[in-house]
């Protein structure tokens, strides 16, 4: 027996510790076990009280868990001179009800009393099992976290709590309607309903942490829900969770008697509908895609698993190493972090209105892309319409990145933009007016890998210049087009050309080649003659660039560019066809057609690490050029850096040096100035 209550008057003795387990209301030799007791004096074996003292009725319930049993001795009469809680401690009883129903769920409390106000009292606090704030779950989630869902929210306290010290955006789903009521005055949306059900009303690539606190055990499908929700979460999004370990001693236990007895609450609460131990809890994660980044357990109690059961168990050839330790664990914790999928190409599509044209683009992307790819949209301040539709597509798709700039910067400057964020092993830079088709994607990647000193890939379009166009392209629809697409694919299977430029209307570029040149150039902004240009130094770089004869890409023609008119746009050909021969001393045709020099300079247009580090680069590149009004241009954005950020150095350089350059290079424009001297400066800060 391990806890025995001594209702003692002065003629009688203890009466005598039963040897067996007697189930509520068996009699044994005049005493009586029970599952719980409320005493005013006890007897207790110190080998079952290893523990602080709580309460009556959980002492007992931790007795019992730690192999001992409960109950009272009938034939022994004591008398108590205490108080009556119903007349003189009635919130006393309504505080017991509340700490019995958070802690066990049960509704003992509600047993000793007839009073109907003391029960209405009970029965207005009945949602307290919704209010935990655990402490111990909120300890885990990333304090960098802005937009958190808490499933299974009860009345919102944790979750609430979490919106405060995060100042973060916090959802709910809770399957109780009292429960969501509350928790919807203190968070920022509630879902009423089950979580199975209430994932479709959750936005895609949205969530930076989802908590699972004591739910997932309670669902018909938990690994269903964690895929579904991986789904849910952004990039490098996690998942928090805690759950009952089935592997304690006092499951053990019973089960080796016999017994698997749900309760109302506990590791066999009757609404359990899934049991974990730590490694089916951890496969649980890793299975659907993500790392467990810690796990933490929490004791109640200390078990010692008997060593002879535990030597039975070794000379039988059984794996029991973690058995001792993991019988202890009545919960575990897990910080999960989802694992991102290796992308292979990174999109990259400047927009600048044209709603229809651009939602043609991404529905053929979406449907023809069948490699782990990522969409980079460049919103270069474009409607409300096309903005309302990027963020939609945003929350809809876990692979979107949009980026909303507050003014028009242009094409180069829009891919530059995007190239940075790009995490592809292929950057694919495309217009947001053309339909991709079937394979395209495959096959461009096909072709970049085919050789190493491939850089660049593109294909034939209806709507292109120089050697891409095919001249043979006519039809009357979509579905017509994709039919000539499908027919060219078979026609022209594995032939590809080489040839020095293409156009960047749907344009694939290798990784390697970025890191060694960089991006566009953007003194071609807002447009046209940047994709010469990034060609010609391509080929400087030692790579090819090649056209996929089998890959028809139909072009609806310059859309963004011709949309001010037809005049405005011929006039900015004629200027970057200008700024192209200043550069390069030639224009494409004669470079690439009839073979005349080009001018010898560097490739490089720097798009990678700071702004103060990509400006002084490019300064520095354009000071070697000779080309001191761009140099001037580009340090004085590195200066307005330094002075925004409140620096006067980063790396090796320095504000000093920057204003000395700028001092310099005022005076070279102004005067005969020794030009080797303002080399040697810039040269001395290496980046």
């Amino acid at each position: 027996m391990g806890l025995i209550a001594l209702n003692l008057d002065a003629s009688n003795k203890p009466a005598k510790m039963p040897d067996v387990y007697i189930s509520e209301k068996t009699v044994l030799n005049n005493d009586i076990t029970l599952s719980n007791v409320g005493t005013v004096m006890q007897a207790i074996k110190r080998k079952y009280f290893n523990f602080p003292y709580v309460t009556d009725w959980e002492t007992c319930e931790r007795i019992r868990m730690n192999g001992g049993k409960v109950g009272f001795a009938k034939n022994i009469i004591a008398y108590h001179l205490g108080w009556n809680e119903e007349k003189d401690y009635p919130d006393y009883m309504v505080d017991k009800f509340k700490y019995f129903k958070n802690n066990y769920g049960v509704d003992t409390y509600k047993l000793y009393t007839n009073d109907a106000g003391i029960l209405g009292k009970m029965d207005g606090s009945i949602n307290v099992y919704y209010e935990y704030n655990r402490p111990e779950v909120q300890e885990l989630v990333n304090t960098n976290s802005k937009r958190i869902l808490d499933v299974g929210c009860g009345s919102g306290v944790m979750a609430s709590e979490l919106k405060q010290k995060l100042n973060a955006e916090v959802w709910g789903i809770e399957l109780f309607k009292d429960a969501a009521e509350r928790a919807a005055s203190k968070l920022d949306k509630v879902i009423l309903g089950k979580g199975e059900e209430a994932i479709e009303q959750l936005p895609n690539n949205y969530f930076d942490t989802i908590i699972f606190a004591d739910v997932l055990e309670h669902l018909v499908d938990p690994y269903a829900i964690i895929a579904l929700m991986k789904t849910k979460l952004r990039k490098n999004g996690e998942i928090i969770a805690s759950i009952p370990n089935v592997r304690h001693w006092t499951v053990i236990k019973n089960l080796i008697e016999g017994k698997w007895d749900y309760e109302n609450a506990g590791l066999l609460d009757k609404t359990h509908l899934r049991f974990f131990t730590l490694k089916s809890a951890a496969e649980l994660f890793t299975n659907a895609g993500f790392n467990v980044l810690d796990i933490k357990a929490t004791l109640d109690g200390k078990y010692e698993f008997p060593s002879e059961l535990m030597n039975a168990f070794m000379n039988s050839g059984y794996d029991v190493a973690s058995l001792q330790e993991q019988s202890q664990y009545y919960q575990y914790l897990f910080k999960t972090q989802k694992i991102s999928e290796r992308v292979e190409a990174s999109i990259v599509i400047p927009v600048y209105n044209q709603l229809e044209a651009t939602q043609t683009a991404v529905n053929s992307i979406y449907e023809n892309t069948k490699i782990n790819f990522e969409l980079i949209i460049i919103d270069n301040n474009s409607s409300e319409e096309i903005k309302n539709y990027l963020m939609k597509l945003e929350a809809e798709q876990t692979n979107v990145k949009v980026i909303y700039n507050s003014e028009n910067l242009g094409f180069p400057k829009a891919v530059n933009q995007g190239i940075e964020i790009s995490e592809g092993r292929y950057v694919v830079i495309a217009n947001n007016d053309i339909i991709v088709n079937t394979n395209w994607l495959n096959r461009f990647i096909e072709i970049a890998q085919s050789e190493k000193a491939v850089g660049i890939v593109s294909g034939i379009s209806n709507s292109v210049s120089g050697m891409q166009i095919d001249i043979n392209a006519f039809y009357q629809s979509v579905e017509e087009m994709k039919l000539y697409a499908d027919r060219i694919s078979r026609e022209n299977q594995n032939q590809v050309l080489e040839f020095s430029r293409v156009a960047f209307l749907c344009t694939l570029i290798k990784r390697e080649v970025i890191e060694k040149i960089g991006g566009l150039d953007e003194r071609f902004s807002p447009g046209n003659y940047e994709d010469d240009d990034y060609c010609l130094r391509t080929q400087i770089a030692g790579y090819k660039t090649i056209i996929a004869k089998d890959v028809f890409i139909h072009h609806f023609g310059s859309k963004s560019f011709k949309a001010d008119g037809n005049d405005k746009y011929e006039k900015l050909l004629n200027i970057n066809r200008n700024i192209f021969v200043d550069k390069w001393g030639a224009d494409p045709d004669e470079i690439w057609l009839k073979g005349k020099p080009y001018k010898m300079r560097t490739v490089e247009f720097p798009v990678f690490g700071s702004s103060i580090e990509k400006y002084f680069r490019r300064g520095f590149i354009h000071i070697q050029e000779n080309e001191y009004s761009s140099a001037k241009e580009e340090l004085k954005k590195c200066l307005t850096e330094f002075e925004k950020n409140n620096k006067t150095e980063e790396g090796n350089i320095s504000l000093p040096k920057i204003k000395e350059l700028l001092e310099k290079i005022n005076i070279i424009t102004n005067t005969s100035f020794n030009r080797k001297n303002l080399q040697g400066t810039a040269s001395t800060i290496n980046v």
